[in-house]
């Protein structure tokens, strides 16, 4: 009686354990995976910044069995995949089939590791987790995937931790300003980014120009070379680490003939007084020679445009110089209200006034 009961002890032991113990799954290499598990993120095959390089790639048949339908594939050695995203943790989704490679190189940040596609079955198995990686540094990781042997190679999509992100080298905010026969661009600059390469056409989406220059145009380029009264349509790709990436947004511009600036009147004088007039009042007049005058407006206007030395030196002459042996005045910038030039024509007798 004893023994029977220990032994029916036992068993409502065992089956209350089963009932009330949580249950634990843990997702191991070879399962289908066909959404992102809780605290994971998915891009899709075909997401900006998935890099496919060499010859042979496919984009499979549009497919239940694929994420989102779609996988791309490619049987040729040359063939890899590369990336970069930020994040601590991912996971490759592929497809598995017979032709599949049994060894394929995965490489993040100049770590190789390796994982097999191969599986003896009828049929391709789409959204299978072929790859693991967890607990990498928070920060910036570079992947590139290649097959060891031979075989296809294949993407169905890529999971990471939920604060990770896939980067994509994407030129943003392209506008277009016309010009006379030129047309400039201006776009925020892409991280990292070595050149840009600059495309353009006259029909919307359809490039059938480029040129390539280099990251010290800091997203300011201007094209020139342009007809005037053609709409011209531009996009501008980053390169990074060698690879371009996707195109920025497009900008359109019609170049157009700008109106010519007025042509200065030509000095009728070889000298003038110049009437300055201070903001508190005050007015300063000086008899300078045309070039004096010259190098005054030179400066004037280049301090208005924001560059060049907040004063102007103005050679009193040499008059009424006293017991020094110069006198020259400084005149301020932001001090100046208005000045008023008056040419004149100096007489062989007339003395500069001081």
């Amino acid at each position: 009686m004893k023994l029977k009961f220990f032994s029916g002890l036992f068993l409502t032991v065992m089956l209350i354990s089963l009932v009330i113990a949580p249950t634990t799954y843990a997702l191991t290499i070879g399962e289908r995976l066909t959404a992102p598990e809780s605290g994971w993120k998915r891009y899709d095959d075909r997401a900006d910044g998935i890099k496919y390089l060499g010859s042979g790639w496919t984009n499979g048949i549009k497919d239940n069995r694929f994420y989102d339908k779609t996988n791309i594939y490619s049987h040729q050695k040359d063939a890899s995949i590369q990336f970069d995203f930020t994040g601590t943790d991912i996971r490759i989704i592929a497809t598995r089939y017979l032709n599949h490679s049994k060894n394929i190189g995965i490489t993040i940040d100049g770590v190789t590791e390796s994982y097999s596609a191969y599986k003896n079955v009828s049929m391709s198995e789409g959204q299978i987790l072929v790859y693991e990686k967890r607990g990498l540094p928070n920060t910036k990781h570079t992947v590139t995937i290649q097959a060891v042997d031979s075989g296809v190679i294949s993407l169905d999509a890529i999971d990471m931790n939920e604060t990770g992100e896939l980067i994509d080298y994407k030129a943003e905010d392209l506008t277009a300003q016309a010009g006379d026969k030129a047309v400039k661009l201006n776009w925020t600059p892409v991280a990292d980014a070595a050149q840009y390469v600059i495309k353009y056409g006259t029909a919307k989406g359809n490039y059938t120009e480029s040129t390539t220059v280099t990251s010290s145009v800091y997203g300011n380029y201007t094209v020139t070379g342009l007809n005037n009264g053609t709409t011209y349509y531009f996009a501008v790709s980053a390169i990074v680490n060698g690879l371009e990436y996707s195109n920025s947004n497009e900008a359109v511009a019609t170049p157009k003939e700008m109106p010519k600036e007025p042509e200065k009147p030509e000095p009728t004088g070889n000298r003038a007084l110049v009437e300055i007039t201070l903001i508190n009042g005050t007015v300063k007049e000086y008899d300078l020679s045309m070039k004096e005058v010259e190098a005054f407006l030179k400066w004037f206007d280049t301090k208005d445009a924001g560059q060049g030395p907040s004063k102007f030196a103005i050679n009193k002459g040499t008059n009424n110089k006293g017991p020094f042996s110069s006198r020259v005045d400084y005149v301020i910038f932001d001090r100046i209200l208005t000045f008023e030039i008056n040419e004149y024509v100096a007489q062989p007798d007339d003395k500069p006034l001081t």
